[in-house]
């Protein structure tokens, strides 16, 4: 049987360790499963976001063009062209392909129609297609009237299912639809990416549309914005993370003759996740999907790894147990040769902790004997009469406090029960004095009979008792700037929600007060006096700077919270986005952005929207305060620095006083009037606390009427190995 034994616990151990190896890979496979819908969630609610966003802001264009046409006919032309082109749709709107004007027709009115195209536009002007109706709903108008936009006009856009739909829906409830996939009319191509188009009623000025009735009576045509599906996801603010495929489909059926957008090809097997968008009487379904190569922020390479090494660690623990058990008998003849040993050297040891300042002392298992060394006596501060010469007695002058904890770690290391060879605790003795001392007690058994079982403890005693005031003070202080950073992250984490929360509400009011401004000076502009314009035009621009600060404020808010992991990444990329952006304001300021060769090959970890709104705001500054006298020019530049890349963007502007170094980082911090130049002063607060997110730092060099060069730092992606 004893050949046995050292087989049989090799066994077990290894049947354990194996056991909890299962349990943990299991758990970590859960985990990771857990967190790839969780950033597949995210990604999904980000984008749809982005896409209502969107959408609100094309039904403002359509709302305008309603609100211009209440007091105008559908006919006029030049006044639909003038308001497209105030809209500068390709700076401002580069997902539009084109706005345009559809007028009702009725059969009986169709002759007439087709006689004033022909006299005041197109003199071969037609419908198309030619058929009869009761109602035909032709395009009479599209701008801008450049490239494929100037196909011929005409088409009749009731003749198509699709577009009747959604132009039926926008009639009766009066408000914004979004019809299905279609391909637009003015393609030619053969293979073009499916479209949609949002349809808003026009209703003959002055007349009632508030039932289905009246506007059924009083309609006059439809202003609408086509779209292709791909210009449209292109225009979208930010960038997808790599490794996600997103696909939309038109209504609630998945399948590939629904499918309006997809990103990436279409692998069997994904994980995916789907939302429904409810948007002007239409419904999408958005499915984001995961592919192979998506990094899942080493949870895959965790689970092989706990795998691989569990099983590795199982293995080792049963070759260890096997090792122990059959070197017991080895060890104990070791133990024993050992032990005459330290007997020997016990007196050296006792006068060298003597002259050290610590106490000796020697207990007897057995006999339940004790002996204890004159300095042992005087740390307890008992006198030469005491008797200490049982282990009960010095039971009785330990602490009432620390007695149950003190003798429970003794039983538990006397026992064996205890994996150290030794053991040291703290806890409070008292004598003869009135006054209790904390001591630090370290012992070790030194002998055991034949069958293993403790005989023999010797061990030291010091006194820590100044120690111990000194962590009394330490814990204090602890605890209460553990208090001070709880209240702290508290406070910032309420602040921050609150400006979330603010700046989300008051938009809608803002766009109430623009909208209603805008819709006074249409209608009773013609009646109102040069003062009472001027003020109109007041209270339109605050409430557009308002807009623009909150909209600023609510960026400012979400840098922390909606910022995406930290991966590794070029700047060439982001920086291309950020001058693709400003690339009007650029040709107008006749700028020349100057990039360094070395920009291409730098890696750093960063958020690659954040990076591209960090080179944004920097590059616009520069534009913006330009010197009169010269033409801007702008160097971008990047150098090595250890762990981290300095990145500066220099200009020959006004440059700026070094007073004002500081404070121009820090939030609503304007240097100019609002008259001379424009803004909100949140811009470099908001580059300030994009770099604070990634762990670098922000300042910058200038010279009044020299221009200035803002310098900040990025961690290196060598630092992510």
């Amino acid at each position: 049987m004893s050949r046995l034994r050292p087989l049989l616990l090799s066994a077990l151990t290894l049947a354990l360790a194996l056991a909890v190896t299962w349990l943990v890979w299991r758990h970590e496979r859960r985990a990771a499963d857990a967190e790839l819908s969780a950033q597949l969630d995210y990604a999904l609610r980000s984008v749809s976001g982005r896409i209502e966003q969107r959408i609100s802001a094309y039904e403002q264009i359509l709302l305008g063009a309603q609100g211009m046409m209440t007091t105008l006919s559908i006919k006029d032309r030049q006044a639909f062209s003038r308001y497209v082109q105030s809209l500068q749709l390709d700076a401002n709107f580069t997902g539009i392909q084109t706005v345009g004007l559809v007028e009702l027709v009725s059969e009986a009115g169709k002759a007439a129609h087709l006689a004033h195209m022909r006299r005041a536009v197109i003199a071969d002007y037609s419908l198309h297609p030619d058929e009869e109706r009761e109602f035909h709903a032709p395009i009479i108008q599209r701008e801008p009237y450049l490239g494929e936009s100037r196909n011929p006009l005409g088409y009749d856009t009731w003749s198509e299912p699709v577009r009747r739909q959604s132009l039926e829906r926008s009639r009766d409830t009066g408000q914004v639809s979004i019809t299905g996939k279609l391909r637009l009319q003015m393609e030619t191509e053969a293979q073009v990416p499916p479209g949609f188009i949002m349809y808003l009623p026009l209703f003959a000025p002055g007349l009632p549309h508030d039932t289905p009735t009246l506007r059924r009576a009083n309609l006059v045509g439809w202003v609408y914005i086509s779209f292709r599906m791909t210009d449209f996801m292109n225009s979208l603010y930010g960038e997808q993370p790599p490794g996600l495929n997103l696909q939309i489909h038109d209504g609630v059926e998945q399948s590939q003759e629904h499918r309006i957008y997809q990103s990436g090809d279409d692998v069997a097997g994904e994980r995916r996740v789907s939302e429904y968008l409810l948007m002007a009487g239409h419904t999408w379904t958005l499915t984001m999907s995961a592919r192979q190569d998506y990094p899942r922020q080493h949870s895959r390479d965790a689970v092989l790894l706990i795998a691989v090494g569990g099983t590795g660690l199982a293995t080792l623990l049963a070759l260890l147990t096997w090792v122990m058990v059959t070197a017991q008998a080895r060890a104990q003849r070791i133990a024993t040769l050992m032990t005459s040993e330290l007997r020997e050297s016990e007196q050296r040891w006792a006068f060298a902790l003597e002259g050290a300042g610590d106490g000796v002392w020697d207990w007897n298992l057995l006999t339940g004997e004790a002996v204890n060394s004159p300095r042992w006596k005087d740390i307890v501060g008992c006198s030469a009469d005491c008797d200490l010469s049982t282990i009960e007695r010095w039971k009785a002058l330990i602490h009432p406090e620390d007695r149950g904890r003190v003798l429970a770690m003794m039983d538990e290391y006397i026992s064996g029960a205890a994996a150290s060879p030794s053991f040291a605790l703290e806890y409070r003795l008292r004598c003869c004095r009135d006054s209790w001392t904390w001591v630090l007690c370290r012992g070790m058994i030194i002998a055991r009979d034949d069958t293993g079982k403790p005989v023999r403890i010797i061990g030291t005693l010091s006194d820590i008792t100044e120690r111990k005031s000194y962590d009394e003070i330490i814990a204090a202080k602890g605890r209460e700037l553990e208090h001070l950073n709880t209240n702290l992250a508290a406070s910032n984490t309420e602040l921050e929600m609150f400006a979330y929360v603010a700046s989300h509400d008051l938009r809608e009011p803002l766009r109430m007060v623009s909208s209603y401004l805008s819709l006074l000076e249409r209608r009773y502009g013609p009646g109102l006096d040069k003062d009472a314009l001027e003020f109109l035009g007041y209270a339109r621009d605050g409430a557009k700077r308002m807009d623009q600060l909150v909209l600023e404020l609510l960026d400012f808010s979400r840098i922390d919270r909606r910022g995406s992991p930290l991966t590794v990444i070029g700047l060439s990329a982001p920086l291309a986005q950020a001058t693709g952006n400003l690339r009007v304001l650029i040709k107008e300021a006749g700028a020349s952005i100057i990039i360094g060769p070395e920009l291409e090959e730098i890696q750093v970890l960063g958020d690659a929207s954040q990076i591209a709104r960090l080179f944004q705001n920097i590059i616009e500054n520069a534009l913006k305060y330009r010197s009169p006298n010269r033409e801007p020019v702008i160097r971008v530049e990047g150098r090595r620095s250890g762990d981290f890349w300095d990145i500066r963007i220099s200009d020959n502007g006004i440059g700026i006083e070094p007073q004002y170094f500081e404070r121009i980082f820090g939030i609503f911090q304007r240097l100019h009037t609002r008259d001379k130049y424009d803004g909100t002063g949140i811009g470099l607060a908001v580059c300030k606390k994009i770099i604070e997110r990634h762990g670098g730092t922000i300042g910058l060099e200038s010279e009044p009427d020299r221009g200035t060069t803002f310098i900040f730092t990025l961690r290196d992606s060598a630092l992510s190995r």
